[in-house]
């Protein structure tokens, strides 16, 4: 008995854009959606990379702020 499944690029793209989160990244993969498998994956990683490092720098900013604030 063979139970082969054929679970090709298209089919776990579309399972993986299904199972995405954010709105905005689902976005990006369904324009995106033409390209390989890698290529939506190499794009979730960078959008995640580029979150945390705006999230980083905005804390940063705030904490910055505060300390400004607690000075005047």
């Amino acid at each position: 008995m063979n139970c082969a499944f054929a679970y090709n690029d298209d089919e776990i793209k579309s399972q993986f854009i299904q199972g995405v989160l954010s709105q905005k990244l689902r976005i990006k993969c369904l324009e995106s959606s033409h390209k390989p498998l890698s290529d939506l994956l190499k794009i979730a990683r960078t959008m995640d990379l580029a979150k945390a490092q705006a999230e980083s720098m905005s804390r940063d900013q705030h904490g910055s702020h505060e300390h400004v604030d607690k000075i005047q």
